[in-house]
């Protein structure tokens, strides 16, 4: 409990700065305010620097937590016992402009310390992981095959990326051709003022006509909404094309080796750049390169699991909320052992048991599988709310019977 009420507390302080302040700094500032021209011309800084110089400094993270108590149960003797209250706990309310006050200051020399030991440490480790990484893909190259093969011949990949693609060509989100942008190029370069715009159809017929010749076999018709002239969509496709052949991969690309610096190199940038952003808990790297090490070593017991769970209806956002407890009965052991007890016997007992307040309701699904779906409480988590049902269900009596219940949670 004490970890989750931390971790939350964390989260809201650190979003104050990084969404809720950067914005309104975004729309406060006037547009020759140079930081704000460097910011969002991308040549160097970001938001959180400038809400950190006019706005707030924001909260102190250390390894990714809250300033920890120092002292007997508190983190400076210049707060109460105890004290959960943000100032107590390393949250700089001032900003570099309006200066900071001496707690303040030593908070904030608390996170940037962390940033000067992360940079001298860090930088080795990441280094020794690059190194091995290394080690361990140098012999992946690309064959004449398309096939991604080691130094023995063995198959890795059968094609590479899925699609055979060279990542450094891309454009836009992973395409090999931008259609927007090559065409607002074209206008600009073959303007056919002059000219009869071609029809949706023609549009049709032409690239028909030209996707059949055998330079154009690897394209395919898209974009026909737009409204085009007979110069310029021939140089569309002409460039359209060139593009996607240069986007290949070519045989013989190390791509092992490409792959272990498009690992190594970021994890070394991101180690170097918490030192720029001192206490920033978002920014710290801490929790990465360790990760990246640990599943290198293939360890089998992960101390961080981390689970990316995709939904069967992302559009729907009361689904992406709801959850239940699967309860599966063993009907072979009930019949072995001459319980008197069903499905229907077990939802009955659940709703007239003290368990009542815990859960929304029950359905049956069929003979062996019932779901429980519990209340939705402001006071503790979904989480917290199935793991009681779980205890408690399973301690039961059903018919006079202590039965335990196997059950999962679902999603």
């Amino acid at each position: 409990m004490e970890e989750t009420l931390e971790s939350k507390i964390l989260k809201e302080l650190s979003d104050i700065r990084e969404r809720r302040l950067a914005k309104a700094c975004l729309r406060e500032l006037h547009r020759s305010n140079s930081p704000l021209i460097m910011t969002l011309s991308g040549s160097k800084g970001s938001y959180i620097n400038i809400s950190q110089m006019i706005a707030c400094v924001g909260q102190q993270a250390i390894s990714g937590h809250r300033v920890p108590n120092g002292f007997e149960d508190r983190a400076l003797p210049h707060f109460d016992r105890h004290s959960k209250i943000p100032a107590a706990k390393g949250f700089v309310s001032n900003s570099f402009y309006s200066g900071l006050t001496p707690t303040e200051f030593v908070f904030h020399t608390m996170g940037g310390r962390e940033g000067l030991v992360d940079t001298a440490v860090k930088t080795a480790e990441t280094g020794y992981m690059q190194r091995r990484l290394m080690k361990n893909l140098e012999d992946l190259g690309l064959h004449y095959d398309k096939t991604v093969r080691n130094s023995s011949g063995g198959i890795v990949q059968f094609e590479y990326g899925g699609d055979s693609m060279d990542p450094t060509y891309m454009e836009g989100k992973d395409c090999p051709v931008d259609y927007k942008r090559v065409l607002d190029h074209v206008r600009a370069k073959v303007p056919d003022k002059n000219g009869d715009a071609l029809s949706g159809s023609e549009v049709v017929s032409a690239a028909s006509l030209l996707l059949a010749k055998d330079d154009f076999k690897c394209l395919s018709c898209s974009a026909v909404g737009e409204e085009y002239f007979d110069a310029s969509f021939r140089s569309l496709c002409s460039r359209a094309r060139k593009k996607f052949m240069r986007a290949k991969i070519e045989p013989g690309t190390a791509v092992g080796a490409l792959a272990a610096q498009s690992i190594g190199e970021p994890g070394t940038q991101m180690t170097l750049k918490t030192f720029h952003f001192a206490g920033v808990a978002s920014m710290n790297i801490t929790q990465g390169v360790p990760r990246i090490k640990r599943d290198n070593k293939r360890q089998l017991k992960i101390s961080t699991p981390i689970i990316t769970a995709y939904l069967t209806e992302d559009e729907n956002e009361d689904f992406a909320h709801s959850c239940f407890l699967l309860v599966k009965l063993d009907i072979g052991r009930i019949k072995l052992l001459m319980l008197e007890v069903d499905v229907n016997s077990i939802k009955y007992s659940l709703e007239t048991a003290k368990l009542k307040k815990h859960f929304k309701e029950v359905r049956v699904h069929s003979r062996s599988i019932m779901t429980i779906v519990p209340v939705a409480n402001a006071k503790q988590s979904m989480s917290h709310s199935l793991n009681i049902l779980k205890r408690s269900g399973a301690q039961s009596y059903y018919q006079g019977n202590a039965f335990g219940l196997q059950s999962d949670y679902s999603h």
